[in-house]
């Protein structure tokens, strides 16, 4: 979920350009900004250089945005703690993508089963660790993180215990090269309850987003599965260098010097970089003042009351969710070690409450009008370049499918720019980077690319610029190819794919082709309101699911919802939700490792998050658990919850069995009842795995 007290951070490359800007001339038609800023509750900011903010909206759940006419021209456009330099051109949309990054900013939506500790596995992109942040949605637990080279056993990087219990979305804040890295190396980064107290973790509604690594429960590896842990990593260009969050508490302080309203509020600082490119910081007032107000940011010299450099910013806060103010790279320059303050006001000069956080900064703190606060600081960070640097993040992608199995790629830049391209050809996990020239000339800024799509292949591609100009890399979204004969055969598992056809264990009636033969179904767990659809709850084969292609065969299991077209239509909570479970009791040889796989279907309509219809993969090892009711099913070897947004997708669950039987299924959820449910199994699979399958 999304945090409201703070704008999230994600891997873009704080991007800076050329310092000038267009001006367009009068006959020249106005264009806007069009994208998606990747979530719900998402701020979208554009300023132009001689002005500032220009244009302000926040996103709703579908993360799309269209900004207002703009002149024609270098804008830089903001979302989520990125930003990036912009060519608004004459009477057309420019559409750009501020979507977190697979691999890197994972979707996390749905939870994990409750473990002592998680892992997850990652190739490093930048020469340290900025920030990490993950969810669990659960009460309060004491919490140690740790970096490790490798894998569980390998060298510790890094260790930081928190103070107090976390829950909800956590943050972890580090100072630029305390956790060092190198790109292009795999690391494992843990989370564990240092009381030994099972939690649940935020995981990825897609599942496997992170193409080099994957999750880990209690040091076991999840094959197709990755945690919702954001590990966000700056490059040597440019990097946070002056930050306090809240994990150390924040808020209105309501005693002592630093409580009440003020007119204003500063921060002083020791700069470590050539110039500021953003500031942000958070404030408060009354509800009955409205949701929104401008404030106006300032960069002094030694002090709040110090002489200004460069030009202020009037941003559009809204109340407790901070606000960042950018200027492009040349307009606040710096002293490598000089003091500076950031200082903040409302623009109608009416008081508002600062947030602040204990001593967290040591090289400054925070200011109340003229009153010093040594002993805390505001929740702020800053961003700025080390070294000279222009970067711009490619806009406008399109693919266009062309003979020969080929696709040819385009792409916009706000700047003139180098591409490279990297594709990764799945399910092998060794990337093959393709460097493709895109002209050299000052003036390029449109960009082409021809690629091959292999037969019977999968690659996700992404776009590398690096402007000529002494430029630092920006990376676009994910793209995905493929060349399939059949579309609907595209998902592939990691291990399942690998795993060999000969230690397959037969299932009865495993695509239910023969209706519910063989299968057991566990009673309902809760009592659905009593004007909900009898659909709700009953799992049945289904031959024809509303608007989705079956994998194999003719059946799937499943249920849906689908609301009358003409009915108005209110979402509707079921308390408790409904969950059922199918399962097949299986002959196995203990001691042997299984993996359990399935394909998995769920979506959604007017449900906003995308996680509402949740399926997973269980087992029972031992034989031992009773699950004529979901209650009995226990969480020592089942997946994370799965949201798969209309895709089919593999999943698979590792287990040993410890009996010469074992259950085997699957669990399905339903939260919400919505204009529509849908939640489909097929192809359930088990394969003996070799006495020592390799960890991804």
């Amino acid at each position: 979920m999304n945090t409201p007290f703070a704008d999230k951070t994600t891997l873009l490359t704080l991007l800076s350009v050329i310092p000038f800007f267009t001006i367009a001339c009068a006959s020249q038609s106005p264009g806007r900004l069009t994208g998606n800023s990747g979530g719900n509750e998402r701020v979208i900011r554009i300023f132009n250089q001689s002005t500032g903010e220009v244009w302000f909206t926040y996103t709703g759940p579908t993360g799309k945005f269209t900004s207002k006419p703009l002149t024609p021209g270098i804008y830089l456009a903001y979302s989520s703690g990125a930003s990036t330099p912009i060519r608004i051109q004459p009477g057309k949309n420019t559409t750009i993508n501020f979507a977190p990054q697979p691999g890197i900013k994972p979707d996390f939506e749905t939870w994990s089963p409750a473990k002592r500790k998680f892992g997850q596995t990652f190739v490093a992109n930048g020469p340290f660790i900025r920030r990490i942040t993950f969810w669990i949605p659960s009460k309060p637990i004491p919490l140690q993180v740790k970096l490790h080279e490798s894998n569980p056993d390998g060298k510790i990087i890094g260790k930081f215990t928190f103070d107090q219990p976390k829950s909800w979305v956590v943050h972890l804040d580090l100072q630029p090269y305390q956790w060092t890295t190198t790109p292009g190396k795999k690391y494992y980064l843990s989370i564990a309850s240092t009381n030994q107290q099972p939690f649940k973790l935020g995981t990825p509604a897609l599942g496997d987003v992170y193409p080099h690594g994957c999750a880990w429960f209690d040091d076991q590896p999840q094959i197709d599965v990755d945690m919702g842990i954001s590990i966000l990593q700056d490059d040597d260009a440019q990097i946070t260098f002056a930050s306090v969050s809240y994990h150390k508490g924040y808020g209105y302080q309501s005693t002592g010097p630093t409580s009440g309203n003020c007119t204003w509020a500063a921060q002083t600082f020791k700069a470590i970089t050539r110039n500021i490119t953003t500031a942000w910081a958070n404030a408060g007032w009354p509800s009955s003042e409205g949701i929104k107000h401008q404030f106006i940011y300032s960069i002094h010299e030694d002090s709040p009351n110090g002489p200004q450099i460069g030009p202020s910013r009037i941003v559009t806060m809204i109340k407790d969710w901070g606000a960042a103010a950018l200027w492009f790279p040349d307009q606040i320059k710096l002293t490598r070690g000089k003091t500076y303050a950031l200082r903040i006001a409302r623009v109608d000069q009416k008081p508002f409450y600062a947030y602040l956080a204990p001593n967290d900064y040591p090289n400054g703190s925070a200011h109340r009008y003229k009153l010093k606060t040594p002993n805390m600081d505001l929740t702020f960070y800053l961003r700025g370049q080390r070294i000279s640097t222009n970067s711009c993040l490619p806009t406008n992608i399109t693919k266009t499918s062309l003979p020969n199995k080929h696709v040819r790629l385009t792409w916009q830049t706000a700047l003139p720019a180098y591409a490279t391209i990297h594709t990764t050809l799945h399910p092998t996990d060794h990337p093959s980077a393709h460097t493709i020239s895109v002209a050299s000339s000052n003036s390029s800024t449109q960009h082409t690319a021809t690629l091959p799509t292999p037969p019977n292949s999968r690659q996700t591609i992404r776009i590398a610029t690096q402007p000529i100009r002494n430029g630092a890399t920006a990376f676009s979204p994910t793209v995905t190819l493929t060349n399939y004969p059949n579309p609907q055969n595209t998902p592939t598992s990691k291990i399942s794919q690998n795993t060999p056809k000969s230690h397959k264990i037969t299932l009865k009636n495993s695509g239910f082709e023969q209706n519910l033969q063989h299968w057991n179904i566990s009673t309902p767990t809760g009592t659905p309101p009593h004007n909900t659809p009898p659909t709700v709850g009953r799992l049945a084969p289904i031959q024809k699911p509303n608007g989705y292609d079956i994998l194999q065969g003719k059946t799937v299991l499943g249920w849906e919802h689908i609301a009358p077209p003409q009915a108005k239509h209110q979402p509707t909570q079921l308390k408790p939700p409904v969950t059922r479970a199918v399962y097949q009791t299986v002959n196995v040889t203990r001691g042997k490792k299984y993996l359990l796989t399935a394909y998995i279907l769920t979506d959604e309509r007017e449900g906003g998050w995308n996680r509402n219809d949740r399926i997973r993969l269980i087992a029972d090892p031992d034989n031992m658990q009773n699950w004529s009711t979901t209650k009995g099913i226990k969480e020592d070897h089942v997946t994370s919850w799965f949201s798969t947004r209309g895709t089919w997708r593999p999943y698979a669950l590792a287990f040993t069995a410890s009996s010469k039987q074992v259950k085997i299924g699957v669990q399905y959820y339903q939260w919400w009842l919505l204009r529509q449910n849908h939640l489909y199994v097929d192809q359930i699979r088990l394969f003996e795995l070799p006495d020592n399958p390799t960890a991804p």
